[in-house]
């Protein structure tokens, strides 16, 4: 496993220099599956949610950045510097990085889909919205396919389309999990909504 960094740590990013606000680490769970080695429970990644101050030439961002990030570095000794000066140079605008509240709402999002007939779409799209309206305001994936049991769905939980799968448009029904900020809670990736969309 690659260095993790810390919450508050002053890194670099694609985007510029700015501090981690949250490190998520993400585990392999039933729905992200990515081939027959892959193991529930495993280690999958780290995403970085960072608030950017600045570009890479000392330019401070007129509107702070939080983005998600997988992959995130050290600064070196001349990003610091860079850092530094502006800090010594700007503390208003420096000040205002530090207290200001991001305006991004930032969102994961989950799609898993599903053979489903046209005449049963409308059907389903009800009943998950019934499902979630029966789950608490954050939930985990297993905590809704105890839900969705107690409905009379025309598919399993467990028959979503596999990453690489062809599956024909016109045939299925996809369900959207939303995840604010990528929270997780121990290995399990925490979800606030899930509606089913027709494409």
């Amino acid at each position: 496993m690659n260095k993790i960094y810390d919450i508050g740590c002053w890194v670099s990013t694609e985007d510029g220099y700015g501090q981690i606000l949250y490190n998520r680490p993400l585990y392999i769970e039933e729905f992200t599956l990515a081939s027959k080695d892959s193991i529930i429970g495993e280690f999958d990644k780290i995403i970085y949610i960072c608030k950017v101050f600045c570009g890479f030439e000392g330019k401070i961002k007129s509107r702070f950045l939080i983005k998600s990030y997988t992959s995130v570095q050290d600064m070196s000794k001349k990003d610091e510097k860079i850092v530094q000066k502006i800090k010594a140079e700007n503390p208003e605008e420096y000040k205002n990085y530090i207290t200001e509240e991001g305006k991004e709402f930032l969102l994961r999002q989950v799609f898993l889909t599903f053979k489903v007939d046209n005449n049963q779409v409308n059907e389903v799209i009800e009943k998950i919205s019934n499902v979630n309206r029966q789950l608490k305001p954050s939930f985990t994936f297993k905590e809704f396919a105890k839900e969705f049991a107690k409905n009379d769905m025309p598919f399993s939980y467990q028959e979503f389309y596999k990453k690489g799968q062809v599956y024909n448009m016109s045939e299925v029904v996809t369900l959207r999990f939303d995840s604010i900020l990528y929270a997780t809670k121990k290995k399990e990736s925490i979800f606030n909504n899930v509606v089913a969309i027709k494409i």
